[in-house]
């Protein structure tokens, strides 16, 4: 829903000085502990104001820094939301989208409303700051004054305080989401989260039978919108999810080795929903997923990824966390559901989505004596994720695990020791036989199963043993040779240069390895992880990208390159897709890859 410009504006409001919203207009000091400093976020990528609720055209100037006495004026914009926002709704959050002008001066946004009764002053505010030509600040408003919104919260007060330099500030757009009301409700959003899934569906078969009544439900059940509630609306929204899961898989006769040839390029959406997040308490699935300084994933990105010809997406999804206990280990419907929707945003754009388990290695723990326990939760977790995705077509691939280990040992990336390959082996057959227990299309869904640390040593390899089945593929890691494309510039050894007839021979004979052990047997391969990190070598890292690729395909293998949206600093920098801009951050190394599989 949107909505044209409704603001007015109100000039020669004084300042006394560039403060933190302690004088003028904004709450006095005697309210600061009122104010929610630190609350907004800077480029949050949850959604943009386009994708909010209501959407307010602005294309203004505002404010300004005092340069003099003579310029101590601002200006101040009031966004009437009376008459486009729902009455009995209540606000949940407000995005600004503002552009400065220059990519090196400092700019604070802030907002704020008439609240009779909040406090003495009858008002509340929140503010935010950084640099950038063009920002998205994104203020979330407290449960406390979004509960006032239907008798006084009827306008938002929007000012730029002050910068670094003289300019003024542009306010583009800003972005209303709210809960709640019969004029927010979305078609066949029974839970009132604002999005239609599948667990929606449970909640319709509830209101057709009347187990659950409300003038709510009345409004959201009429999901083809034609005025009546009947059992065709039931039908319409059922159909919509078949469709996305792409109806059943078949026994095509197709090999694993054959399936992989329909991947191009992967890539993976790392450091995200297998963040994990001790620190904070309850975390929703929104915290959970920019835990590690990502931002929330958006259909526009996914989007992006494939329109650079990426046809493949790994989403590492981390579950111990949000895993209630035992028996049952039952996974939380949030977080399933934020999943679901992720998957979704894959499948829905006809690529491949290799849905996996990460990052829960303190539980999985490859040991006879903790072999039992792991096992049990394991299978009770993919037996959840199985009945879940059971309807996806062959577009979903299942990984049991990711880099199984003896996390903290000597052992941990050597290569374990034969005990600990062996309980790998029976997890990974573990696994498989209790998705295909779930029936349907897991019956034929193909699954990749790693072997010990997702290694393509030649310990790990030779004491491989995959499942008896089939459609298993084996899942390799392979940051290769290792001293350029994963070692720290730091580590003694680390290399930034690639393309000699040694580097070339090293790589091609950690491929050859995997072809001889397993392709040449009819065991496909994937290499779930590869990458070459950033030491400001993009020439090098585009030669061995190419090279890459090419050898891998010559081997019947197909790739997916690491991404955890880090370009920059001491970390691991795999960054290729910059989540923010939804552009390459390296145009050159994205197409070396897909030179890579020329013919």
């Amino acid at each position: 829903m949107k909505s044209k410009n409704l603001l007015r504006s109100i000039t020669g409001i004084a300042l006394a000085s560039a403060v933190f919203l302690s004088q003028a207009v904004m709450p006095s000091s005697s309210v600061t502990e009122n104010v929610l400093h630190n609350s907004y976020t800077v480029r949050a990528a949850a959604s943009t104001p386009d994708e909010c609720d209501y959407v307010f055209e602005v294309g203004e100037e505002i404010g300004g820094i005092i340069v003099d006495e003579e310029k101590d004026e601002k200006v101040q914009y009031v966004l009437d939301l009376s008459s486009q926002v729902p009455s009995d709704a209540k606000i949940e959050s407000v995005m600004i989208s503002v552009s400065t002008g220059s990519a090196d001066e400092l700019a604070m946004v802030a907002i704020g409303c008439h609240v009779p009764g909040y406090n003495e002053d009858d008002w509340y505010s929140d503010s935010g700051q950084d640099t950038g030509e063009e920002l998205l600040f994104t203020y979330n408003i407290p449960e406390e004054i979004a509960a006032s919104y239907g008798s006084d919260f009827t306008e938002l007060f929007i000012q730029h305080w002050w910068g670094t330099g003289d300019q003024l500030v542009t306010v583009n757009k800003v972005g209303v989401n709210v809960s709640g009301g019969a004029g927010s409700a979305v078609p066949g959003d029974f839970d009132g989260d604002k999005k239609v899934k599948s667990a929606d569906l449970i909640l319709f078969s509830q209101y057709m039978t009347g187990e659950i009544t409300g003038d709510y439900y009345d409004i959201v059940a009429d999901y083809n919108g034609d005025g009546t509630v009947n059992i065709l609306d039931f039908i319409k929204m059922k159909a919509k999810f078949v469709s996305a899961a792409g109806g059943d898989i078949t026994d095509d006769g197709k090999t694993a080795i054959e399936f992989v040839e329909n991947i191009t390029v992967g890539w993976n959406l790392g450091n995200t929903l297998e963040s994990t997040c001790d620190w904070i308490e309850n975390p929703t699935p929104e915290q959970f997923e920019k835990a590690w300084g990502n931002p929330v994933t958006t259909k526009a990105m996914i989007d992006a990824v494939k329109s650079m010809g990426f046809n493949t997406v790994r989403v590492p999804v981390s579950w111990g966390q949000k895993m209630g206990p035992a028996p049952d280990y039952k996974v939380s419907d949030e977080w399933m559901d934020r999943v679901n929707e992720v998957v979704d945003y894959v499948i829905e754009n006809d690529m491949y989505c290799i849905l996996n388990v990460h990052h829960d290695n303190d539980w999985v723990v490859p040991t006879n004596e903790k072999y039992d326990a792991a096992c049990d939760q394991l299978t009770k977790l993919w037996e959840q994720i199985s009945v879940r995705f059971e309807k996806y077509d062959e577009h979903l691939i299942f990984e049991t695990l990711n880099e199984p280990r003896l996390v903290g040992t000597d052992l941990e990336w050597t290569g374990g020791n034969h005990e600990a390959r062996d309980c790998i082996n029976r997890f990974n057959a573990a696994a498989v036989e209790t998705i295909r227990s779930t029936g349907g299309n897991n019956a034929l869904r193909y699954i990749m199963c790693p072997t010990y640390a997702a290694s393509g040593s030649s310990a790990t390899v030779n004491d491989y043993v995959a499942p008896d089945d089939d459609r298993v593929i084996v899942s390799i890691h392979a940051y290769s040779p290792y001293f350029f494309a994963l070692a720290n510039t730091d580590t003694p050894g680390s290399v930034s240069t690639f393309g000699t007839d040694a580097d070339k021979a090293s790589l091609n004979a950690e491929l050859k390895l995997l072809y001889d052990k397993f392709v040449s047997q009819g065991r496909a391969v994937v290499i779930g992880e590869m990458g070459a990190m950033n030491k400001d070598n993009d020439e090098d890292r585009e030669r061995w990208a190419e090279f890459y690729i090419k050898t891998a395909k010559s081997y019947g293998i197909r790739c997916v390159w690491w991404d955890n949206n880090l370009t920059v600093g001491e970390g691991e920098r795999f960054g290729l897709i910059n989540r923010s801009t939804l552009e390459p951050a390296y145009p050159g190394i994205v197409d070396a890859l897909f030179r890579g599989l020329e013919d």
